[in-house]
């Protein structure tokens, strides 16, 4: 098998994930759900990590494209969780007529334009993509095939964070992935501004 070498930093492996999201869809209840059982690690605020969540799980990106996210979607997705269950179905209203958040909104608050582009930027971003959170206390979604114990890496040159797998001596690719504190370069210039950068780099071989 072809093998290729690409140098990188190794991030956290992934400690926490959500299921495979019903009809290709993340869940917000469920993402907390996974969120909640891990005692994260990076001593950021509940305030903190509350942007951390809503800017995953719509991946940073807005129904615009704006990037990074207007401020006011932080309180679309304030006003959706305010009118969801524990499992993330709509409250007070009916059983017969309740309905999966993704499934099709019968909330009439869901459904107002307070919050239209949040459901929509997040309909598009958690298409077939999966919650984590990694062992060095970073959130994110990825790929629907990721497991835990797969890493996230940084690629020297690449655009995006990726999460690979180990396999004996060498690696596997396994998809793109959004990470919360490693989508702007905030990583490396970290490690650059500590003089840390070179030690931290390394080679993968990925097959």
């Amino acid at each position: 098998m072809a093998e290729i070498q690409v140098q990188g930093l190794q991030l956290g492996a992934i400690s926490e994930l959500s299921g495979i999201p019903k009809d290709d869809q993340l869940c917000m209840p469920e993402c907390r759900r996974v969120l909640s059982r891990y005692e994260t690690k990076t001593g950021r605020s509940v305030a903190e990590r509350q942007a951390d969540l809503w800017r995953v799980l719509i991946a940073d990106r807005s129904q615009d494209d704006i990037v990074p996210t207007p401020e006011a979607y932080d309180r679309m997705c304030q006003r959706i969780e305010a009118r969801l269950d524990c499992n993330g179905n709509p409250k007070d209203v009916p059983q017969s007529l309740v309905l999966k958040l993704f499934d099709g909104i019968t909330d009439p608050i869901l459904r107002e334009p307070l919050v239209a582009p949040f459901l929509n930027a997040i309909h598009r971003s958690g298409s077939e993509r999966r919650f984590f959170v990694s062992s060095d206390g970073r959130m994110g979604i990825g790929p629907p095939v990721m497991q835990v114990g797969d890493t996230v890496c940084i690629f020297c040159g690449g655009d995006v964070p990726y999460v690979l797998r180990r396999h004996e001596d060498k690696w596997r690719f396994v998809g793109e992935a959004y990470v919360s504190g490693a989508m702007f370069g905030e990583v490396i210039q970290g490690l650059q501004s500590n003089g840390d950068l070179h030690t931290a780099l390394k080679v993968f071989r990925i097959q």
